[in-house]
């Protein structure tokens, strides 16, 4: 337990917990829909998200959209680090960073799980719930954050 009286232990297995029901609910949409499996959770589950990241996310399916035959986004999973994603994906490890907890997942391709972790979600905890914060991508050196605020003005616009 933290001087604050905050059980750590605590939050930081409900992150790791959080992170595997989260990909146990986004698997098999995510392997088989993409984008459109991204789009269709941050519809129907927006509470996973932390508002900011909700927020970019949403902006960033509007602008999907609206590109019609450009690439005007994305054009990966952002929680798979893949446009054609492994067969599988394990929760490996989660470790405290200041207030947040950032989880590894490593993909399993073939049955070869990968040696460095192919995304790190970063969970942090509004007193009530965890909640998705940010992908980190190891092997790229950058963020799901920075990704979607790459192609924006200061007031949010394309």
């Amino acid at each position: 337990m933290d001087t604050a009286g905050v059980d750590t232990a605590a939050v930081d297995s409900s992150a790791i917990d959080f992170v595997r029901e989260f990909y146990a609910a986004y698997l098999p949409r995510g392997v088989e829909g993409g984008l459109d499996a991204v789009d269709g959770l941050i519809t129907e589950r927006p509470e996973l998200f932390a508002p900011s990241l909700l927020l970019a996310l949403q902006q960033d399916a509007a602008s999907r959209r609206a590109a019609h035959d450009e690439i005007g986004g994305l054009d990966f999973d952002p929680f798979l680090d893949s446009q054609d994603p492994c067969e599988r994906y394990e929760v490996v490890k989660g470790t405290r960073v200041g207030a947040v907890v950032h989880v590894d997942v490593h993909a399993v391709c073939q049955g070869q799980r990968s040696v460095a972790p192919t995304v790190t979600l970063v969970v942090a905890h509004d007193g009530r719930r965890p909640l998705l914060a940010n992908v980190l991508y190891p092997t790229h050196g950058t963020d799901l954050g920075r990704l979607l605020h790459r192609d924006r003005a200061p007031d949010g616009r394309p």
